[in-house]
């Protein structure tokens, strides 16, 4: 029995970069050989495929006694929404709503002193 499989691995739109623990391991399409010992027991593989404007999506593959070739659909990324700031009001005084008191002579009864 081969010590091996190859995993053809493919994305839709194609030209998705993969990973494997943060190692870039090339473009879709792709072919990757796996060591049958790297997924013996029920371990898996996980890669990730990512391309701008779409969501990264994992793809995982386990043991196989043959060739294996798998087509990753890459989901578009939605428009973000986002909550509007607020608005600060620091900094940004209103004038008083009523005018300042004024003497006999319409003159402010407000003096200051230096």
């Amino acid at each position: 029995m081969p010590t091996s499989f190859v995993l053809q691995l493919d994305s839709t739109p194609t030209g998705a970069r993969v990973t494997e623990n943060g190692v870039v391991l090339g473009i879709t399409p792709l072919q990757i050989a796996i060591e049958r010992a790297s997924v013996a027991n029920g371990e898996t593989r996980v890669f990730q495929l990512e391309t701008s404007g779409y969501t990264t999506t994992a793809f995982a593959q386990g043991a196989s006694d043959a060739d294996v070739a798998h087509t990753v659909a890459l989901t578009p990324e939605t428009a973000r929404t986002t909550r509007p700031r607020p608005t600060s009001t620091a900094g940004t005084a209103k004038p008083p709503a009523t005018s300042p008191a004024k003497g006999p002579a319409g003159e402010s009864d407000i003096r200051l002193k230096r």
